[in-house]
């Protein structure tokens, strides 16, 4: 933690730096001290709204938090932005001084240079209106209420009693400085709604200790699913004080899945219910690095295995063994443009469905927002998974 720590403020430091120099180079002194006062506030207010916003709660907690991770959103999205312009002139200088070796330059030195040319200036400008576009639409879309993704998945040899099944999955919810009670209260009101047999709530439920959080998490007790609530750690989790939540969690209604499974009847048919820890898990808390062979050891045989696992990258092992249906979350679907095109860069699953091996995967685009409370290029959403029998 304390590395991460340090490469993030490394980062911080660097990204803010740089921008403060691109930014001011093609305007007034006068302008240039403006931008390099909004460049040091965003510095400081970031890693201090991450710092109040844990040692906080109430009302201080929503306004800093809002706040904070607002700027944290428009920060990231200008340094994706000016990073794209800057790579986009150099690749128009080279463009042109190749094409001067075998024609009359464009004028090649009008590339590069960061003052107050036209070119500059109005690439500047460009990234900057983007940016507030953005940032404005990805605010209205994160104050939208989630979407519920109905998804029915074909079984193959499913048992006659399952055939219609109904499982609700909510995921990353992110309970803390911008998501609080009512929103969960809501959520809680829709899931019901759904009528579904089984809950599933696949990690990052909150950002923040129980002491502070328990109040905004209580509306999960009121979830309604005759064969079960049940829930496995994210990431999240293991930020916040894993074992005092995993305790809250049962005190809530759930079962708290910890690289083991249940058994569960529906109408005489065998359901069994398995869950791993998160893939960072074993990283803080030893016993807790995720084991799906173990999740699934003694599972009776012939019985459908619904895996939870929070990290769809624990997709490959869970269905190695033997798990048939697995429900994941963690990537937001990349939340905001642009991180929802660059997320393919880094994650082999997105959202939505997936086969792995002889497993059906689903990836739930996430019920809240973490930090920035930005939904742009992919909406929040609760999960309702129905099953069917038929070939597959």
């Amino acid at each position: 933690m304390v590395l991460f720590a340090v490469v993030a403020l490394l980062i911080l430091v660097i990204t803010h730096a740089w921008l403060g120099f691109r930014l001011a180079a093609p305007f007034s002194p006068g302008a240039a001290r403006l931008i390099w006062g909004l460049v040091i506030t965003s510095a400081v207010a970031l890693p201090l709204t991450l710092m109040l916003t844990r040692a906080s709660g109430g009302k201080l907690a929503v306004l800093v938090g809002t706040a904070g991770f607002l700027l944290m959103g428009l920060w990231s999205i200008l340094v994706a932005g000016m990073l794209v312009w800057e790579l986009s002139r150099g690749a128009l200088w080279l463009w042109d001084v190749a094409a001067g070796v075998i024609a009359p330059s464009i004028s090649s030195a009008a590339w590069l240079p960061a003052d107050a040319s036209g070119l500059y200036r109005g690439g500047v400008l460009t990234m900057l209106a983007l940016t507030g576009l953005v940032g404005v639409l990805g605010a209205l879309g994160g104050r939208a209420s989630p979407t519920v993704e109905r998804v029915q998945l074909i079984v193959p040899g499913l048992h006659p009693s399952l055939v219609g099944l109904r499982i609700a999955q909510i995921s990353d919810i992110h309970v803390g400085p911008t998501i609080r009670r009512a929103f969960v209260q809501d959520m809680v009101e829709r899931v019901n709604g759904l009528d579904p047999h089984l809950v599933a709530l696949t990690g990052d439920l909150v950002d923040g200790p129980v002491s502070g959080l328990h109040t905004e998490t209580a509306p999960l007790a009121d979830l309604q699913a005759p064969l079960g609530l049940y829930f496995v750690t994210g990431n999240h989790e293991y930020y916040s004080g894993v074992l005092d939540w995993l305790a809250e969690l049962q005190r809530l209604g759930f079962t708290t899945l910890v690289n083991e499974h249940v058994v569960v009847d529906h109408a005489g048919a065998p359901l069994v219910v398995a869950g791993v820890t998160d893939e960072r898990g074993g990283s803080i808390v030893p016993s807790h690095a995720p084991d799906p062979v173990a999740a699934l050891a003694g599972a009776p045989e012939g019985a459908l295995r619904l895996m939870l696992a929070h990290q769809p990258r624990s997709a490959t092992a869970a269905a190695e063994a033997g798990a048939d249906i697995i429900l994941s979350g963690h990537t937001h679907g990349g939340q905001y443009i642009p991180w929802t095109w660059a997320i393919h860069l880094v994650e082999p699953f997105i959202r939505g469905y997936y086969r792995v091996g002889d497993a059906q995967l689903w990836v739930n685009r996430g019920t809240g927002t973490w930090g920035p409370p930005l939904r742009l290029g992919s909406t929040t959403e609760i999960t309702l998974i129905e099953l069917a029998a038929g070939p597959g």
